[in-house]
């Protein structure tokens, strides 16, 4: 995943939500981005190498952060809201 944001845009939301660790804190920010109004998308042209060594398919305590982070994010008002509206990931601008 790789996301941009303007600053201002970034601060209106504020920012990535913390009590999210490794997992799930880019799809909790593309719903907090969709609930105010923000257009979220995907650029497939785009091209991004991420060296992930997905330890939550290898390691029990990755995998409970995993799971912790999923269950968090389905309890939340932005999951809620996002449901109701379809999801996204990518650039983030005003309509």
């Amino acid at each position: 995943m790789f996301m941009l944001f303007r600053a201002d845009t970034y601060r209106e939301i504020d920012g990535f939500d913390e009590r999210y660790f490794l997992y799930y804190e880019d799809v909790d920010i593309c719903a907090r981005l969709r609930q105010r109004g923000y257009d979220v998308r995907l650029v497939p042209a785009a091209s991004v190498i991420h060296a992930a060594r997905r330890d939550s398919h290898r390691r029990a305590r990755y995998l409970a952060w995993h799971i912790r982070s999923t269950l968090r994010f389905w309890r939340s008002e932005a999951c809620r809201t996002t449901r109701r509206g379809g999801t996204g990931g990518g650039l983030a601008g005003r309509p």
